[in-house]
């Protein structure tokens, strides 16, 4: 397969302990403009954690995904590090990628429907 949004269950809902979970592949942020990002500076504590460092971010540890993939990072236990810098953006820009995103993608099944 050449591009993973062709998979059937590309962004797919799920609930999974009441908790709606989305396969998001490989998610490519392309040219989207966030805006200017702010940067935070992690603690001991918060090594290989990305959840903590997302709730200290956004009050919720739901985006530590997100920290990781903007950030360019793959590996929690080996690249958040304590002292390291981690960039991101304001929460609705995330939001608003994530809901354009999810809408490219409905769109485009709408039109292989009617193909």
């Amino acid at each position: 397969m050449d591009n993973i949004t062709e998979r059937t269950n590309y962004l797919n809902k799920e609930l999974v302990d009441n908790i709606a979970q989305y396969d998001m592949g490989s998610l490519y942020f392309d040219s989207y403009d966030f805006g200017p990002v702010s940067y935070y500076r992690v603690k001991k504590i918060e090594e290989c954690r990305p959840d903590i460092i997302s709730y200290r971010i956004y009050g919720t540890q739901n985006y530590w995904w997100f920290i990781m993939l903007f950030n360019g990072y793959t590996d929690a236990w080996n690249d958040i590090t304590e002292n390291q810098i981690i960039k991101y953006p304001d929460i609705q820009k995330v939001r608003d990628f994530l809901k354009e995103r999810l809408k490219k993608v409905k769109d485009n099944r709408e039109v292989k429907k009617q193909d």
